[in-house]
């Protein structure tokens, strides 16, 4: 079993003349050590899919070393770190509902809501 990362950012493809094949250029964390990494993935190239668990959770407030979020099912709390949120701190109101995405127990990031803008 290979290295899970998770795809933060992905350019589109774009056709190489010679070849006739496209290229998927990605930036990827890992999830276990943070490191962060870019690839290239050729369309040919087949990836390993990796099943996580989104959980319905609730943010309720940064204590200053981290970021406290409440499991809507079980009202288990869990911290989330700064890096761990990348750049999404902003976007964070008290009693916000988001999901934490788990892989093997594990959070490996946080999906906001989305908002819809009316006109």
């Amino acid at each position: 079993m290979g290295k899970a990362d998770l795809a933060r950012d992905q350019m589109l493809p774009r056709a190489r003349r010679r070849a006739r094949r496209s290229l998927h250029a990605g930036r990827d964390e890992g999830h276990r050590d943070g490191t962060k990494t870019n690839q290239r993935i050729r369309t040919e190239d087949k990836v390993e899919r990796a099943f996580v668990d989104p959980r319905d959770m609730q943010y309720l407030y940064n204590d200053g070393t981290g970021y406290i979020f409440m499991d809507k099912e079980n009202y288990e709390q869990l911290t989330l770190s700064d890096e761990m949120l990348e750049g999404q701190t902003g976007y964070l109101l008290p009693n916000t509902d988001v999901q934490v995405v788990f892989y093997n127990d594990k959070p490996i990031g946080v999906e906001l809501p989305r908002r819809s803008c009316s006109p």
